[in-house]
């Protein structure tokens, strides 16, 4: 049954009613009927096809973010940047022209798992061994001082079971001395010099470099670098050191990442995007 009949059909055995809106290219297919009780029902389902796109796309891979939107896209469509998503609405309404905004497509943005890592870390205090540990598990991110100095502190901290302390200063700096006695009695008396700082390189999010294979050098996004500070305090019971790290200008670096985002999105579709 053709749809034209299907309409003609359904308004044939309906209860008393009237048409409110007919499809501008074609009088014959009625839209909207009022029904007997006064409820206004759409007919839209008995067409052959959908007046419009109402669908929300989700995405977990940008690359096929990017193409949905080049497929679909349109003079009105306009994507939208946050901290958890990239929302592109393709029938988004201009000045005087207001849509529906029912056509969409959505990229959920992940926290990378090393970023969360790093940030649960971040002004927490941790034993020796903790320390040690998470050092050991963050060589990968850690650029500066080299891996092999980090190296070197982890195992020093690992091998030793007991301290006594003092601190001097050293052309500027404080270092940590320290008796170390290691596993089997030996005794010795060593100085670490701790890094004020460590520079790290990682890249908030998660799956978002994947761009960077279609964007030329000056768009693409990288692993960002930035500070992290070393504390140290002796444990309230002497029986050891605590250590923190406290990461800087975490904000920035988020924030500065989803510019490049939005920056490499609008580039790839030539949709205007926004932030927010």
């Amino acid at each position: 049954m053709s749809e034209k009949n299907v309409i003609e059909t359904y308004l044939e055995h309906s209860s008393t009613h009237e048409v409110l809106l007919q499809d501008k290219d074609d009088n014959a297919k009625p839209l909207v009927i009022i029904t007997g009780n006064g409820k206004i029902q759409s007919l839209e389902e008995y067409r052959d096809t959908p007046l419009h796109i109402s669908t929300e796309r989700e995405f977990c891979d940008l690359r096929g973010f990017v193409d949905y939107v080049n497929d679909f896209k349109t003079d009105t469509t306009a994507c939208f940047t946050g901290a958890k998503e990239i929302r592109t609405i393709f029938d988004y309404h201009g000045k005087d022209n207001p849509r529906w905004g029912k056509h969409q497509a959505v990229f959920a943005i992940q926290i990378s798992r090393r970023w969360k890592i790093w940030e649960q870390a971040h002004n927490q205090w941790m034993s020796q061994k903790q320390f040690a540990d998470f050092l050991d598990s963050g060589l990968n991110e850690i650029i500066d001082p080299s891996q092999a100095v980090i190296l070197t502190l982890v195992q020093n901290f690992r091998a030793t079971t007991s301290y006594e302390y003092d601190s001097e200063n050293s052309a500027g700096r404080e270092e940590l001395r320290y008796r170390k006695i290691v596993q089997g009695g030996s005794s010795k008396s060593e100085t670490i010099t701790l890094p004020d700082y460590v520079t790290l390189a990682l890249q908030p999010f998660e799956n978002i470099e994947v761009l960077n294979d279609r964007l030329p050098e000056e768009l693409q996004i990288p692993a960002y670098e930035l500070k992290a500070k070393i504390n140290w305090q002796v444990n309230t019971d002497g029986a050891g050191l605590m250590f923190k790290v406290q990461i800087l200008n975490v904000e920035n670096v988020v924030n500065k990442t989803l510019e490049i985002i939005k920056n490499a999105v609008n580039h790839l579709t030539e949709v205007k995007t926004y932030i927010g």
